[in-house]
């Protein structure tokens, strides 16, 4: 019940914005070694897949790919990869993960000036370093927090003189990204959850349509081990 409610919420909210997924996934969930799981995020405007697995106790390597994409100049699409470990007590369970990955952006927009409009737009690619924490309570809701640095090369067309600049030096800049979920499990190792993640890049060149996004998807955890 409790699940139909918070659907129900995702569902309104986003009729007056736009449903959207996010590169950031909840956690895994596992249990123990020689396991896998399965993650599905999915939007009008994108789809991230994630796949993991534990091949032991408290330890995970982890792929997945994100893309996005509403208007045919607007979109983001990444890829990361990365190992993190995990700890789980009765009411509280905990997951990091360490990795790097690659990505291309584009956007453009008008931007009114008196009584004209001058655009802004950038396209280009990056990469990424990152790190994340997860912590889930009561295993139903929780939070993910990530921090990472991107180096990316872009051309720029700034306002008001749509001024353009071709891509050259390399630009360091700060990530940082965060998630709030609910999920809901059921038999057999499948779960449905809802987020609402925010993502900040510094710098002018990559840039997401839209800041707060709130996402659905689905989850799938098998474990190959015999059961005690």
């Amino acid at each position: 019940m409790r699940f139909l409610s918070i659907l129900f919420l995702v569902i309104t909210l986003s009729s007056c914005s736009t449903v959207h997924n996010s590169s950031i996934t909840p956690p895994k969930d596992f249990d123990k070694g020689n396991e896998i799981s399965a993650i599905t995020a999915f939007s009008p405007t994108g789809l991230n897949v994630s796949l993991a697995y534990s091949p032991i106790n408290h330890l995970f390597i982890h792929g997945a790919i994100n893309r996005i994409g509403d208007k045919p100049k607007n979109y983001h699409h990444n890829y990361q990869y990365g190992i993190g470990g995990y700890l789980n007590f009765d009411r509280f369970n905990f997951e990091t993960e360490f990795g790097i990955g690659k990505g291309n952006f584009g956007w453009n927009q008008f931007l009114a000036s008196g009584a004209y409009y001058t655009l802004e737009s950038a396209n280009g690619n990056y990469d990424k370093l990152y790190g994340s924490f997860s912590a889930t309570f009561d295993n139903a809701f929780g939070i993910t927090i990530r921090y990472g640095q991107t180096t990316s090369s872009y051309s720029y067309v700034e306002s008001p003189f749509e001024t353009y600049y071709p891509i050259n030096t390399p630009h360091e800049n700060i990530y940082f990204g965060g998630l709030l979920f609910y999920k809901y499990d059921t038999e057999f190792g499948l779960s449905f959850f809802t987020t609402l993640a925010v993502d900040i890049y510094q710098g002018k060149g990559i840039r997401t349509n839209y800041p707060f996004q709130l996402g659905l998807g689905i989850k799938y955890n098998l474990n190959f081990s015999k059961k005690d």
